[in-house]
């Protein structure tokens, strides 16, 4: 019963850094010769790559899809 509670911790945890990556990740100001709409979609793609890695598949692509969608 305890390791439950302990891996659905962990997986908020993670949840909560992957997508403070994903909506963050465009506020880091831009690098060479990047615009910022490039940031935030580098952003949003480690977002995702962390969430795969570390939680699931499903709602991460899901979410990456939803965040490219209304990324400017």
């Amino acid at each position: 019963m305890a390791e439950a509670v302990k891996k659905e911790k962990n997986v908020t945890l993670h949840t909560i850094i992957g997508l403070c990556i994903m909506i963050f990740g465009g506020f880091i100001p831009p690098i060479y010769e990047m615009t910022e709409i490039g940031m935030q979609v580098i952003g949003i793609f480690l977002g995702t790559l962390y969430l795969w890695s570390t939680v699931e598949i499903l709602w991460p692509s899901l979410a990456s899809i939803f965040m490219l969608g209304i990324s400017q």
